[in-house]
């Protein structure tokens, strides 16, 4: 994180108070900041955190509804995607310096990136005109819509903004479960453990009730014989040990007889794991959507040569 600090440092030396800074973890940098001796500096100038708009949909709702720019005051129309745009304009040069010696190439990035400099700030006022217009526009045009939507559902516009507050203020309460919960839910997987452990322990003794058969009906060699009785050793060892974490989560929990699949408290656990494995599901899920268009937009990008180096790949093979 020393690359990091370093640029913040560097702005606020350029810049002073009142920055937002762009990162695409900046949620997890910020605390980082905080703890370092930049921290107290930042905090004095009041410098803020964003998460890049398409980045930030690759987090979870309770880090969007903090860091997205949909959700920050005075972000305006910026998504925070520039690095990506210059990036992906750069990849015209994949082709061209496939082959180029060292200097070449780095001749050719030099003078791109300097000439990409020149030309956007030749076209900043342009820029910032186009982006003046269609604020005015969209504040006209959603205003009226807002205006109609919100007659609509019987809601003040005031209203929204507290909406959005609700929903952190819920989302921050339900970030980390409560101990008492998570000990169940750790004594209920405990449990699953020692369902699964003894059925295989169960199968395990029936091989070795039946070793004596096997030696003497089908011949079993004397590594066979070894292999069954370790897989008991183990299997019997993993039920006992299980055992004893249920037992310890039944100290710890004061639970008076062992939860059965159909007692209340196991079925109410069980709800809870299901929600939670739910809610880390959708997690995982919008982390891959957002993963796999970066992948399709790098594949059907021009100017990349991703088909030659896909072509040497299956050449190679």
């Amino acid at each position: 994180m020393k690359y990091p600090l370093a640029i913040v440092n560097k702005l606020m030396d350029v810049y002073g108070s009142d920055i937002l800074v762009a990162y695409d973890i900046a949620c997890a940098f910020w605390k980082t900041l905080a703890r370092s001796s930049l921290g107290s500096r930042a905090r004095r100038l009041r410098m803020a955190g964003v998460v890049p708009a398409f980045h930030g949909h690759g987090h979870n709702r309770g880090c969007q509804v903090n860091w997205h720019p949909l959700y920050m005051e005075g972000t305006g129309k910026e998504d925070f995607e520039g690095c990506e745009r210059c990036f992906s304009e750069s990849n015209s040069l994949a082709a061209g310096t496939r082959l180029s010696s060292s200097f070449h190439r780095e001749q050719a990035i030099e003078e791109f990136f300097r000439f990409w400099g020149e030309d956007k700030h030749l076209d900043l006022g342009t820029f910032i005109f186009n982006n003046y217009r269609q604020a005015l526009n969209i504040i006209s045009d959603d205003g009226c819509a807002l205006d109609a939507l919100a007659a609509e559902l019987r809601v003040a516009t005031t209203a929204l903004e507290d909406y959005l507050q609700q929903e952190r203020e819920y989302l921050r309460s339900r970030k980390a479960e409560s101990p008492d919960i998570s000990r169940k839910l750790d004594y209920l997987a405990a449990l699953h453990r020692l369902q699964d452990a003894g059925d295989k322990k169960a199968v395990a003794d029936k091989a070795f009730q039946q070793l004596d058969y096997n030696i003497i009906r089908n011949g079993y060699t004397e590594k066979e014989i070894k292999a069954v009785r370790a897989n008991r050793t183990r299997a019997t060892n993993r039920y006992f040990e299980t055992d004893d974490d249920c037992r310890a989560y039944e100290d710890e929990l004061d639970v008076p007889m062992r939860w059965l699949p159909g007692s209340h408290e196991y079925q109410e656990a069980s709800q809870l794991l299901t929600e939670r494995e739910y809610r880390r599901s959708l997690d995982k899920l919008e982390r891959l959507v957002v993963q796999r268009l970066f992948e399709l937009t790098k594949a059907g990008m021009s100017g990349t040569g991703e088909h030659i180096t896909r072509y040497g790949i299956q050449q190679r093979h």
